[in-house]
C-alpha cells in the first residue's frame, strides 16, 4: 500500500510528470488568452484532484506541473497559484475521501454515495464559478494580483 507522503515519489518515479507534459504539450492550445489558460488548466486541475485523498500530497504533486505549464503560457503566476490552491479545496466537496471531515461524516449514514458526490460536483461547479467571478476581480480590486 502506498502512504500519502509516497505519492510524489510514485509519480517521479513512475514518469506521470513526463507523461502530462507531453498530453499539455501536443493537445492543449495554450497560445490562446492567459484567462483561457487558466480556465483550462484550472478545469484540468479539479478533476485531477478527485483522484487524490490527500490535499498536501496534490499540492506537492501537481502544483508545480501546473504552475510550470501556466508559466509557460505566460500566465501571472500569482494569480495561477491562487487559483490551484482555491481549486485544490474543491476536491474536499466532489468525494467523501477528499478532505478529513469527509470520512467522518459520510460514516455517520447521513448520506449515500451519489448523492455525496452530486451534491459535490454542483457545489465543486458552483465553487469554481464564483472564483473566477468574484475571487479573481476582488483580488485584483485590492491589489492581490
Amino acid at each position: 500500500m502506498i502512504r500519502n507522503e509516497q505519492i510524489p515519489k510514485v509519480f517521479v518515479g513512475g514518469g506521470i510528470f513526463e507523461v502530462m507534459a507531453i498530453f499539455m504539450q501536443t493537445n492543449l492550445a495554450l497560445d490562446v488568452s492567459p484567462l483561457v489558460v487558466v480556465l483550462i488548466l484550472s478545469a484540468i486541475s479539479v478533476v485531477i484532484r478527485y483522484l487524490f485523498a490527500s490535499s498536501t500530497a496534490y499540492i506537492a504533486s501537481m502544483l508545480p506541473v501546473f504552475l510550470t505549464v501556466g508559466m509557460a503560457a505566460g500566465v501571472n503566476p500569482v494569480m495561477f497559484g491562487l487559483v490551484l490552491l482555491a481549486t485544490n479545496a474543491f476536491g474536499g466537496l466532489v468525494t467523501h475521501y477528499g478532505a478529513s471531515p469527509g470520512p467522518i461524516i459520510y460514516s455517520a449514514g447521513y448520506n449515500n454515495l451519489k448523492d455525496w458526490w452530486t451534491a459535490g460536483a454542483i457545489l465543486a461547479v458552483l465553487s469554481w464559478i464564483l472564483l473566477f467571478v468574484v475571487g479573481i476581480p476582488w483580488w485584483t480590486f485590492i491589489g492581490m494580483i
